[in-house]
C-alpha cells in the first residue's frame, strides 16, 4: 500500500517547523531553509525571505474578518495575496507556476514565511469598507460583492487597519 502527502501538507508541516524553531530562538534554521529549497526553487525561497527581511508584507483585515495581504516588491509594485491560497497575478506565477514550472511564486511563499514567522507589517490608517470591498474585487476580477457582502450593511463605516 502506496502512502502519499500532499504538496499542501508538506508545505503546513514546514511553516508549522519554522513557525515553533522562531519562537523558541528568535531564527531562521538553516535545515528550514534547506528543506524549503528542496519543495521550492531555492531562488524563490531565497526572494521570499528577502521579502520578509525588508518588511515588505501588510495585512489588511476588515471589521467583519476578511483579510488582504499586500506585498510590495522590490521595484514597489504592489500585490495582492490572499491567506492561504496559492495564487498571484504576478508575471512569474502567471508564465510560470499555472503553467506547472514551478509550484508557488515569491509572493505568496513571502506571505506564507511572514505570517509563521510574525513578520506581519500592519497598516496603521482608516479607509472606507467600499474601498476595501472594491480592492479586493478589482485585483481578483469579482463583478459582485458576494464574497464579502456580509460586510455591505453599512457600506461607508471606517475601517481600522491595525
Amino acid at each position: 500500500m502506496e502512502t502519499t502527502v500532499s504538496w499542501r501538507c508538506i508545505v503546513e508541516r514546514l511553516l508549522d517547523e519554522l513557525q515553533a524553531r522562531y519562537q523558541s530562538d528568535g531564527m531562521i534554521a538553516d535545515e528550514i531553509m534547506l528543506a524549503m529549497s528542496a519543495v521550492f526553487d531555492s531562488q524563490t525561497v531565497l526572494e521570499s525571505f528577502n521579502l520578509v527581511d525588508r518588511n515588505s508584507i501588510c495585512r489588511l483585515v476588515s471589521s467583519s474578518g476578511k483579510i488582504l495581504f499586500q506585498v510590495v516588491d522590490e521595484d514597489d509594485t504592489a500585490w495582492l495575496v490572499l491567506p492561504k491560497v496559492n495564487y498571484c497575478k504576478c508575471e512569474f506565477f502567471a508564465n510560470e507556476v499555472l503553467y506547472g514550472h514551478f509550484q508557488i511564486c515569491k509572493h505568496v511563499l513571502a506571505v506564507w514565511l511572514a505570517s509563521a514567522v510574525g513578520r506581519l507589517h500592519h497598516l496603521c490608517g482608516k479607509f472606507l469598507l467600499t474601498q476595501f470591498i472594491h480592492l479586493h474585487n478589482e485585483y481578483f476580477n469579482i463583478s459582485n460583492n458576494n464574497i464579502i457582502a456580509d460586510d455591505m450593511n453599512e457600506p461607508n463605516r471606517m475601517l481600522e487597519i491595525n
